[in-house]
C-alpha cells in the first residue's frame, strides 16, 4: 500500500475516535507531574504556570473562532464522521487550513508544559505529530473527492498548520456561539479540571500535603459552575439550538 493510502487508511480510523484518543494522554499527564523545580527558579513558578494557562486557553479560543464561523455541515463541524456541504475559506481557514487542531495543539502544549518532565514533552509532541499528519491527510483526501479544484486552489493558497495572517479574508458567516457552547463545553471544563489537578498534584509531591491555592480553587470553581449550566441548558432547553444542525 502506497505510504500515503495508508496515511488516509489510518486517519479514516483515528478521525471516528478523535474526541477520545486524546484523553489518554491526561493519565500519564496526572501521573508523572513532576515536583522539580522550575530550571528559572521559584521566583519565576507563577508567571510560568500563568503562561501556560494562557497558551491553552489561547487554544481554546481559536478553538472556539473556528468552529463559531464555519458553516453548518462544513469542514469545521462534522465531529463523528467525514462531511462537508460547504468548504471553509474565509476567517481563520483562510490563513491556515485546520485551525482546530492548532487550536488543540496550543491547547495541549500548555498543558505539557505545565506538567515540566522533559520526556512527557517529548512524547506527547511525537505522539501529536503522527496522530494529526494521519487525520489531517484523511480530511483533504475526503475534502478533495469532494471539491475537487476549489479545494487544491485553496491547498495551494494556505498552508496547513503554521497560519499566514497576511492571508487574511474575513468571515461571510456571523459568529453562532450556541454552537461553540454546545460543542465545546466539556472540552472547556476537561482542560481546566486537568489544570487544576496538575497543580494540586506538583504541590503535594514537592510539599507532602495538599494544600490548593485560593486562586486555583475559585478557577475550578467557576469552570464547574459554567459546566453545570451550559450542560443543563442543553438537555433541558433549546437555548443553544441553532437553525441549522451541525
Amino acid at each position: 500500500m502506497v505510504l500515503r493510502e495508508r496515511f488516509v487508511q489510518q486517519g479514516d480510523f483515528l478521525f471516528r475516535w478523535r474526541s477520545f484518543v486524546p484523553l489518554v494522554l491526561a493519565p500519564i499527564l496526572i501521573l508523572t507531574v513532576s515536583d522539580d523545580a522550575w530550571p528559572m527558579g521559584d521566583a519565576l513558578e507563577d508567571w510560568v504556570e500563568a503562561a501556560c494557562v494562557f497558551i491553552s486557553l489561547a487554544g481554546l479560543a481559536i478553538r472556539a473562532d473556528a468552529i463559531g464561523y464555519a458553516a453548518p455541515r462544513s469542514s469545521g463541524g462534522n465531529t463523528k464522521r467525514q462531511r462537508a456541504d460547504t468548504l471553509n475559506t474565509t476567517g481563520l481557514y483562510s490563513v491556515v487550513r485546520h485551525p482546530l487542531y492548532v487550536g488543540n495543539a496550543l491547547i495541549w502544549l500548555g498543558l505539557i508544559l505545565f506538567n515540566h518532565t522533559i520526556w512527557v514533552i517529548a512524547f506527547v509532541c511525537l505522539f501529536f505529530a503522527i496522530y494529526y499528519e494521519r487525520i489531517m491527510a484523511a480530511e483533504e483526501r475526503f475534502l478533495e473527492s469532494r471539491f475537487g479544484d476549489v479545494f487544491r486552489q485553496w491547498v495551494d493558497r494556505v498552508p496547513a498548520v503554521v497560519p499566514d495572517i497576511r492571508l487574511w479574508v474575513p468571515p461571510d458567516r456571523r459568529f453562532d456561539w450556541r454552537v461553540v457552547i454546545r460543542r465545546d463545553y466539556g472540552a472547556a471544563f476537561s482542560v481546566v479540571a486537568i489544570f487544576t489537578v496538575l497543580e494540586v498534584g506538583g504541590d503535594w509531591l514537592e510539599e507532602g500535603s495538599l494544600d490548593v491555592d485560593p486562586l486555583w480553587l475559585a478557577f475550578f470553581l467557576l469552570a464547574t459552575g459554567l459546566y453545570v449550566v451550559a450542560r443543563v441548558v442543553k438537555k433541558r432547553t433549546r437555548l443553544l439550538r441553532s437553525p441549522s444542525t451541525r
